[in-house]
């Protein structure tokens, strides 16, 4: 009986140390953020159509201007029944 009254105050301890060393951690990524919010750079496809908009130093997008991608992708846009539809090459 001693052993395990040993046994899982040790890991009650345990885990009480690591929550307690990572707290200033956020434990959500980082979307919004104040420094790189609209600091955006149009893009253009191949045949010189606007596509979309992408991040500078490639951070995600979050909440900057749509339509956006933070990766280095080539689209192509066109229209179906009056609908935007991007396909990617």
């Amino acid at each position: 009986m001693f052993f395990i009254i040993l046994f899982f105050g040790g890991i009650i301890l345990k885990n009480i140390s690591r929550i307690s060393n990572d707290f200033n951690q956020s434990i959500s990524p980082v979307i919004y953020d104040n420094t790189n919010i609209n600091k955006s750079q149009k893009v253009f496809n191949t045949n010189g159509q606007f596509t979309h908009y992408q991040q500078a130093n490639n951070i995600i997008c979050g909440f900057s201007i749509s339509p956006c991608v933070h990766l280095v992708i080539n689209v192509k846009k066109k229209y179906f029944f009056g609908y935007l539809i991007y396909s990617s090459f």
